[in-house]
């Protein structure tokens, strides 16, 4: 869990606000496995679908809780997809 790949986490076109989103969705994915949730991969996506976002996993809305939406990589601008 918390998984942030080696390659993206060390690309200088990715922003360190773009990386800490990132860190946020996958820590929400791991609190939500960790914590018995029935279905932290997939029980969110009606939730997230009223604020624009297709991923479907509590990570998207534990970012979306900490940020307001998904931060892009490298703009660092918020929104209901993550700029790559």
């Amino acid at each position: 869990m918390n998984y942030v790949a080696s390659d993206v986490a060390a690309d200088p076109k990715n922003l360190a606000i773009g990386l800490l989103g990132l860190f946020a969705h996958e820590l929400g994915n791991g609190l939500g496995a960790e914590t018995g949730m029935a279905d932290p991969f997939a029980a969110y996506a009606a939730e997230n679908a009223k604020f624009g976002i297709s991923d479907p996993d509590v990570g998207a809305a534990f970012e979306r809780c900490a940020f307001g939406g998904l931060v892009g990589l490298r703009s660092g601008r918020v929104g209901s997809h993550r700029e790559f």
